[in-house]
């Protein structure tokens, strides 16, 4: 049986955005760093997205119009920001660098350049796993290499951990363009 992505609303929640908040806080639980990690079912990135309704006087309603990420959200009522006119060009960072995280205080506003940025300072992106010496490693071999293509990206996507999209994209100088 396939897990839903999106979080629906238990009977238990009651009708308040604080009230849907603390039901979450209370089904997540802290790690050694302070983290308060939600372990309910999330996006292969790590991330909860909740699906609710909200009508005209802020209550909650049962339903599918609203899907937002459950950091985002928390963040967003915590801080009396309207979730739903919040530029998408915002993004909620996580400071602690751990995605399933919905701890308030380890939360920040900030740009989408500046999330990439902490990514690439804690060393957290695995899509930053070639060096430039690897590429040229890749695109050698890829020269010498005599049989199919695809099984070619495919030994060495598993090899390095990374997709075969990515090493299509050395050999084919889509990305890596300066090496």
């Amino acid at each position: 049986m396939a897990r839903d992505r999106a979080i629906y609303k238990p009977r238990d929640w009651g009708t308040t955005h604080e009230s849907m908040i603390e039901w979450y806080i209370q089904q997540a639980n802290f790690n050694e760093e302070g983290c308060l990690i939600t372990h309910l079912v999330g996006t292969p990135y790590g991330k909860t997205i909740i699906k609710f309704l909200d009508n005209d006087s802020g209550q909650v309603v049962t339903g599918k119009s609203h899907t937002v990420r459950l950091h985002r959200y928390i963040y967003c009522v915590m801080n009396n920001i309207d979730y739903l006119s919040m530029s998408r060009r915002r993004v909620i960072r996580h400071k602690c660098s751990n995605k399933t995280c919905i701890n308030i205080d380890h939360l920040s506003e900030g740009t989408a350049l500046e999330n990439q940025m902490d990514t690439l300072l804690t060393g957290d992106n695995p899509t930053h796993k070639l060096t430039p010496d690897l590429v040229r490693q890749i695109r050698k071999c890829f020269e010498e290499y005599k049989g199919d293509p695809p099984s070619f990206y495919s030994s060495w996507a598993k090899e390095l951990n990374i997709t075969k999209a990515a090493i299509y994209k050395v050999v084919t100088y889509r990305t890596w363009k300066e090496v």
